[in-house]
């Protein structure tokens, strides 16, 4: 072990390493002598205690024999490099024990090595963390919070890894990156962090999430991607503003599992998997109460939903009069895909939600397109069924609706017979001095005895009024018995 002191150059190091012998460097502060940045060990390196002050890169040279190096319990200012420790078999080459950041710039960046481990916690702020085209990681680590998390910057990146395990708790950081990874594992436990990006993943196994811990996000971001197969992303117990998972091809599998998707009013927040093969995707006892919700031109006849919480109306945010009549289109296949999910799943209670939004979103888009035909029978016929079952009974989901206009059109019938025909001395009339008590029993009498579309004809009836008050109670009461039956049709 060499004399301790204060101070450490690089060029003293430089030359402390040009022999064979291992070093082990305690309780120094390492700065950069010149523009002398990088150091070549050609022997075992070990730091205990150190502080590196300035950007300092250390460049192994690679081969079967390549040395080992050791960091513990020491502090990066600036930057650390740590790049082509690779050698030709898979044995620990680096190890990195309690790394410590003095600020959100300080950086840690490992590139081109294999054979590492990094574990134990740091106890200062986390600054960025670069690890890319490394191989053979062991990456355990408790990640505390110096509020870092609102950070725009990169501030932990894993990218273009082989078969490597990042175990990782506390992560308060502003963007995760996971990209381009083959046969890793990550478990991303618990924290607070802005945005998580994964893109280009292959065999590997994404744990986002678990049931002891919770974990908070603002955004994950998966878009304009291909899931490989053999590779699985688990988001669990989570809290998520957003899930950008548009325009991907997923081969491998998806679950979403106790997570949570509330609604924000921000612009960036929501669902989003539109123009998504989707997959395999299981999303099971999770509340999607966000209101922004895209699925447009996504594929989801493979998902899996069970135990999902939707908005309590509408679950995708409509907007008709804003959308165009192929956007609906799209529209209309997101409900026929979600009610056929929802039927295979036993699901009536949201199959028969899904049925009438689609129905509704197929009426909306005869009603844009009703100038551009000649009234053909095929759009005469849906457009005025959908318009009936519609205000009628909410396509037979509404209760209320056909009991209203029960009440509603028989009393403007009875008005009309009451008033206008020689059926009866009785009218309906705000004249105080006629609305007596017999006046209002026998109205209301009249009343129920017409609610009855099968009562016996009465000669004192005009016919045509006759035909149209048994018309309009038989039409009302049958959507009335198709909304009270409506669990009982799929």
């Amino acid at each position: 072990m060499i004399e301790k002191k204060d101070i450490i150059t690089t060029l003293e190091l430089k030359q402390i390493l040009s022999g064979k012998t291992p070093q082990t460097i305690e309780n120094y502060r390492v700065v950069v002598d010149g523009n002398l940045h990088t150091i070549t060990p050609f022997a075992d390196l070990k730091f205990i205690d150190c502080e590196f002050e300035h950007e300092i890169s250390i460049f192994g040279h690679g081969g079967t024999n390549i040395h080992k190096i050791e960091i513990e319990n020491s502090i990066i200012n600036n930057k650390l490099i740590i790049r082509n420790y690779h050698s030709d078999n898979s044995k620990q080459r680096i190890s990195l024990n309690k790394i410590h950041y003095s600020s959100l710039h300080s950086i840690l960046q490992i590139s081109r090595c294999n054979g590492i481990k990094i574990f134990n916690q740091g106890f200062l702020a986390i600054g960025q963390i670069h690890i890319n085209y490394c191989e053979n990681i062991f990456y355990s680590y408790n990640l505390p919070s110096l509020h870092n998390h609102d950070s725009e910057e990169i501030n932990f990146s894993i990218s273009h890894n082989k078969g490597s395990q990042f175990n990782i708790f506390e992560l308060h950081s502003g963007t995760f990156d996971f990209v381009n990874n083959t046969s890793c594992k990550l478990e991303l436990n618990s924290g607070i962090i802005s945005v998580i990006n994964l893109l280009k993943l292959s065999n590997s196994q994404i744990i986002i999430g678990n049931n002891l811990y919770k974990l908070k996000v603002k955004k994950v971001d998966l878009k304009r991607g291909i899931i490989e197969k053999d590779t699985e992303i688990t988001l669990q117990n989570g809290t998520f503003d957003k899930l950008n998972f548009s325009s991907i091809i997923n081969k491998g599998i998806i679950q979403i599992i106790k997570s949570n998707v509330f609604n924000k009013d921000e612009k960036d927040s929501g669902i989003d998997f539109r123009d998504s093969n989707m997959g395999v995707t299981i999303i099971t006892n999770c509340f999607l109460t966000t209101k922004k919700i895209n699925l447009d031109g996504a594929f989801l006849m493979d998902m899996k939903l069970s135990g999902v919480m939707w908005p309590a109306k509408n679950i995708i945010d409509e907007n008709f009069k804003e959308r165009s009549t192929i956007e609906l289109i799209y529209l209309r296949d997101t409900y026929r895909q979600l009610k056929a999910i929802s039927i295979n799943a036993k699901d009536i209670v949201n199959a028969l939600k899904f049925k009438a939004n689609e129905m509704n979103t197929y009426y909306y888009i005869l009603h844009k397109s009703r100038l551009k035909h000649i009234f053909p029978l095929k759009w005469r016929s849906d457009f005025f069924e959908l318009f009936f079952s519609k205000w009628s009974s909410n396509f037979g989901l509404s209760i209320g609706q056909p009991l209203f206009f029960i009440f509603a059109f028989h009393a403007l019938w009875l008005y009309i017979l009451l008033n206008h025909t020689d059926y009866s001395t009785l009218h309906f009339t705000l004249d105080k001095s006629l609305m007596t008590l017999d006046a209002f029993k026998g109205c209301t009498y009249e009343f129920f005895k017409f609610l009855n579309p099968v009562r016996k004809f009465n000669p004192n009836v005009h016919p045509a009024l006759d035909i149209v008050m048994r018309l309009s109670v038989g039409y009302f009461a049958y959507h009335l018995i198709r909304a009270t039956r409506k669990f009982a049709k799929l």
